[in-house]
């Protein structure tokens, strides 16, 4: 007996591997998988607090961000609330500074700096010399859950007029473009946490900080704050000095922190007991597991492609399903097709469904075992 750990750098393909029986556990799922895991009757999910924050790093060397008020208007304009359900189908936690509500160094008043506002965004973007909005250059990764992320936050900085558009690479090559030089106004990524939050605060924001491009100064305050809450040994004490160093910090708009992640996981609990993987694989069907009616995301040949991103992003299956006139499936579209559509600069609001769709895709019906989906997925990715 014995424990065997695999290396799968991939969310969904860590949870096809439980599913299918290749693996007992599959931890750090990325939270748009809960739904599924939730209706399969083997499967268990477990969810915890974790200080993985994503936010837009901003970088205040460059004109635009320069200004407070621009840096607010972003804050502003962020429905975090609709984020989360889009992005992570509501496995998450607004986040409004770096720390979830379940640390000991959560600071309320902070919370409350930026509700959601387009009014207030944009009267505060006219106050700052844009009337017009402003066109930001934004930099994101090119994975699945980042460009569905993307989508939903040009979505709501839209309504801000907040306009402009992601270039997307790999995590290696966008944090080197952003963080080491110096490219682009702000990036859409994660801090993974620290293990005392003044490490964090001190990390991001500090002058000399790798991950500050800008190498803005931070706010007058924050220096002697943070020294504050490592003087002491006193939760209390470093408490109130840890909530000042986040009051300074978001309400200089230093960043726009948008969801505290849960750590989640789902466990395969039907190994523990006579049936196992084996009866796993014997019961589940395709109709254990599956989307039907509203849940399906779907558009009618002929829509424009910014309309079909709005689908994607509201059912929250990174796809749209394409029917014609009477229903019938003629196609589909991916995130894996978008990533491929904006490499080519299409235009989002002038291109239709049609022209950059897969046709022809592979289909099964809800009779066989889920496991058989599975296999053919795997053997035509």
């Amino acid at each position: 007996a014995g424990i065997t750990f695999s290396i799968i750098t991939d969310s969904a393909t860590r949870l096809r591997a439980v599913m299918s029986g290749q693996a007992d556990l599959a931890y750090h799922l990325d939270g748009r998988q809960k739904p599924l895991v939730e209706k399969m009757p083997t499967l268990h999910g477990v969810v915890g607090s974790t200080v993985y924050c994503y936010q837009l790093y901003l970088n205040m060397s460059r004109d635009t961000l320069a200004d407070r008020r621009v840096r607010q208007a972003l804050n502003y304009a962020v429905d975090r609330d609709a984020f989360i359900r889009g992005a992570m189908a509501g496995s998450g936690e607004a986040a409004y500074m770096n720390l979830p509500k379940s640390h000991w160094a959560y600071d309320a008043q902070t919370a409350e700096l930026y509700p959601h506002d387009p009014d207030k965004a944009r009267a505060l973007l006219k106050e700052a010399g844009y009337a017009d909005g402003v066109t930001l250059d934004m930099r994101g990764y090119n994975d699945q859950s980042s460009v569905q992320m993307q989508e939903l936050l040009l979505a709501q900085f839209g309504r801000a007029n907040i306009k402009g558009r992601f270039r997307t690479g790999t995590i290696a090559d966008m944090s080197a473009e952003y963080f080491a030089k110096k490219q682009g106004d702000l990036l859409l990524s994660a801090w993974t946490g620290r293990p005392d939050p003044s490490l964090s605060y001190s990390l991001m924001y500090n002058q000399e900080s790798y991950f500050n491009a800008g190498d803005k100064a931070p706010p007058e305050g924050f220096a002697e704050a943070l020294l504050a809450s490592r003087s002491s040994d006193d939760l209390a004490t470093r408490k109130e000095a840890l909530a000042k160093v986040q009051r300074l910090v978001m309400g200089d708009a230093l960043a726009v922190a948008l969801l505290e992640a849960r750590g989640f996981s789902a466990e395969d609990f039907a190994f523990s007991h006579p049936g196992g993987s084996l009866g796993r694989r014997l019961l589940l069907k395709v109709s254990d597991i599956m989307h039907t009616g509203d849940q399906i995301p779907k558009v009618r040949e002929g829509t424009p492609l910014s309309e079909a991103l709005i689908e994607i992003s509201r059912k929250g299956l990174g796809m749209t399903t394409v029917v014609d006139a009477d229903g019938r499936l003629v196609g589909v579209f991916t995130d894996g097709d978008l990533r491929r559509t904006l490499d080519k600069a299409v235009d989002i609001h002038n291109t239709i469904i049609d022209a950059v769709m897969t046709r022809n895709g592979k289909t099964i019906g809800a009779d066989p075992l889920a496991a058989e989906a599975l296999n053919i997925m795997d053997a035509l990715k």
